[in-house]
């Protein structure tokens, strides 16, 4: 059969296109008015709205605010409930003087919608069943709020957010608010920073809130600075100053994060209740009656890890009650009534940890399979009495833990992982005249346990008046450093100083009592360097003295010790000089 191709059916050439002259002035037009009405479209701007300029109280600058202006409110005292219900940015001139008064009837600021920034005020007297600044959601989203550089008293709540997330509270003044300065209730992702609370009974109260994190706030007068409660997981308290409340951290919740915390004066500093994991490190707990306590209600395994804190002048510096398989290493315990006290606590492990004069280190109660050492290594005892013949720095005999319990390894040494120490201080002179410069000679060393770089500065002073400071830059794990510094007596009143040396502590060190050495006297002679036979005058008689003794040293028969001016046992061109740089001085 052929083949036969398909026919391409044959196309019309193309014909341009023809448009009428009348269609030209219809398109010029429709362009015009097009471009007219652009014209007349005003672009979207944030504004500021002035109070008491523009409206009289804040709660009408907001009414006739829109998204994203600003309000800025001059000082004054407004008696106001403010409710707003669009992402405003309110502003006080100053917070000292700038005061929004909820007359003790009301919350002073309703925040009904996301994205509210308010800063700069004083939001006073909501009284005992308001709060001064309130976020709920109940219809609409209500969140990222920023609460910033404000004075909140005299309220129920100085801040209650509840289902508001990702909010940031910074640089607030929280002072009597009775209730708590600030309540978070399922606020998640929020940010409370750098604020000072106090007289409260909670000073931030968290309910079933996560990934809050809670840092560098100075909180004290509460009863609890920090409360963690009802699944509030994956918080962080970290680098806050809590002092005089009941409880420092209080959690019943799990996987907390509470490190870097400088906890004083209270009952408890840190109190675990019912949690199941926690992370607690490189926290200063001084002059608490417990340090860290951890309470399980009934007999169950835990996996909290406990490091790295110095806990100093309490009654139990950490005691667990049914507390099992937590994890203690590091920790600095000294001076307090029980170093560790245990009851009905099983599987701990407790090691690389320094028990430094408490009165009784260590009580293991009845709990069994605590272990007080690990891979040969065990704790440092201050009371150990046992030796160390072979010099590999753990004792020979264990060490005895009552009732039960032994440490098998303990160490002769104290166990840290950051620790710099001066080894000796030695100045150049015994006794110098006014205007010497006396050398002060000073050792340090690193004794951390791990391998680290250290940098830190080194001091020398008289009597507490400094001298001298010189840097140390990178001082390896192990190594030591000899520094010359300069004493200038010029001016120092005759008298004998006592020479110290004190290193600045290094980040993370809990062993600070190495960190400053006392040796030496010095003796500062009321005569001028140079006159050696003390009629206040550098002259020629003082010249004439040198010269008979010149060359002589302390064994010789015309050795005049006067003539020592640089006392290096030898009188020679170098006194010469010093006597001649003070020629013709007098007292």
């Amino acid at each position: 059969m052929p083949h036969h191709k398909c026919a391409r059916p044959q196309e019309k050439p193309r014909q341009p296109k023809q448009y009428g002259t009348y269609k030209k002035p219809v398109l010029i037009i429709c362009l015009l008015l097009i471009i007219s009405l652009l014209y007349q479209i005003e672009p979207a701007y944030s504004r500021t709205i002035q109070v008491p300029t523009d409206f009289n109280t804040i709660q009408e600058a907001v009414n006739n605010a829109t998204v994203g202006d600003t309000i800025l409110v001059a000082p004054g005292i407004y008696p106001e409930h403010v409710v707003v219900t669009k992402s405003l940015i309110i502003v006080g001139e100053d917070p000292e003087t700038t005061i929004v008064d909820g007359t003790a009837n009301d919350t002073v600021f309703d925040l009904e919608a996301s994205n509210v920034h308010i800063t700069g005020l004083t939001i006073r007297n909501a009284g005992n069943s308001h709060n001064a600044i309130t976020s709920e959601r109940e219809i609409v989203t209500n969140d990222y709020h920023q609460i910033t550089n404000n004075i909140i008293t005299t309220s129920q709540y100085g801040v209650f957010l509840s289902y508001s997330k990702s909010n940031t509270i910074f640089n607030n003044t929280f002072i009597n608010n009775p209730f708590s300065g600030i309540c978070l209730m399922s606020a998640d992702n929020t940010d409370v920073t750098s604020n000072t609370i106090l007289e409260s009974a909670y000073g931030i109260d968290i309910t079933s809130s996560t990934n809050v994190a809670v840092a560098d706030n100075d909180i004290s007068q509460t009863s609890y600075a920090v409360r963690l409660t009802a699944s509030s997981t994956g918080n962080t308290i970290r680098r806050n100053l809590m002092s005089g409340q009941t409880v420092g951290v209080y959690s019943s919740s799990d996987s907390i994060t509470v490190d870097h915390n400088t906890i004083v004066d209270g009952a408890y500093g840190i109190y675990l209740y019912n949690c199941m994991d926690a992370s607690i490190y490189h926290n200063t707990l001084m002059n608490n009656s417990y340090g860290i306590r951890i309470y399980m209600p009934s007999s169950a395994s835990s996996s909290h890890n406990i490091n790295n804190n110095k806990i100093m002048n309490a009654d139990w510096a950490i005691d667990l009650t049914y507390a099992h398989n937590n994890l203690f290493t590091g920790n600095w315990i000294q001076r307090n009534t029980y170093g560790i006290y245990m009851s009905f606590s099983s599987s701990n492990t407790i090691y690389h940890n320094n028990f430094v004069n408490n009165n009784m280190q260590a009580n293991a109660g009845t709990g069994a399979g605590n272990l007080w050492d690990t891979n040969g290594e065990g704790n440092y005892w201050s009371d150990y009495e046992g030796e160390d013949t072979d010099g590999d720095g753990i004792g020979d005999t264990p060490y005895r833990i009552a009732p039960i319990g032994y440490d098998n390894y303990p160490l002769m040494h104290t166990w840290s992982e950051h620790d710099i120490s001066i080894q000796s201080v030695t100045p150049s002179t015994n006794e110098a005249y006014p205007g010497e410069i006396v050398n002060i000679t000073v050792t340090v060393r690193n004794n951390a346990n791990i391998s680290v770089l250290e940098t830190f500065n080194v001091t020398a002073k008289y009597d507490g008046t400094i001298i001298d400071t010189a840097t140390v830059t990178d001082l390896a794990q192990g190594a030591t450093e000899t520094l010359t510094l300069h004493w200038n007596t010029t001016g120092v009143e005759s008298g004998d100083y006592t020479i110290r040396a004190d290193a600045s502590i290094v980040s993370d060190e809990l062993n600070t009592d190495d960190n400053s050495f006392t040796d030496g006297t010095v003796r500062i002679d009321g005569l001028l360097l140079g006159d050696i036979n003390g009629d206040g005058a550098v002259n020629n008689d003082d010249l004439g003295l040198l010269t008979q003794a010149f060359g002589s040293t302390s064994i010789s028969p015309n050795w005049n010790s006067e003539a020592d001016l640089n006392k290096d046992d030898v009188i020679d061109v170098r006194d010469l000089e010093m006597l001649c740089n003070n020629y013709g001085e007098t007292v």
